[in-house]
């Protein structure tokens, strides 16, 4: 699972100097062997989805799709989909489940 990292940002603005502040946003990326390679889908934001031959590459057509779409969201003034999400991986014992990755 790949995650960004949190941090702030700081944009000096002339001429009142005034501070802007962009704080980083972790989100969650699955990845799903499919025939041809990988699929890889951002959890909290279904909307963005890639495919690519091998995992690496699909990572990073992923997080590419994922700042385009939050550079298109703050350019259309509308609200990004919440990130930084707590998760927990859970096992199950069940019989005839397919493996994946």
């Amino acid at each position: 699972m790949y995650t960004g990292l949190v941090g702030l940002r700081y944009a000096y603005l002339q001429p009142n100097l005034r501070v802007d502040r962009y704080s980083m946003t972790s989100y969650i990326a699955k990845y799903t062997k499919i025939h041809s390679g990988y699929r890889g889908q951002i959890v909290e934001w279904p909307e963005i989805v890639t495919e690519g031959s091998d995992i690496e590459e699909c990572g990073i057509m992923l997080r590419d799709a994922l700042r385009e779409m939050a550079a298109a969201y703050e350019q259309l003034g509308k609200e990004m989909a919440p990130g930084n999400a707590l998760i927990e991986q859970m096992s199950v014992e069940a019989h005839n489940v397919n493996q994946s990755a």
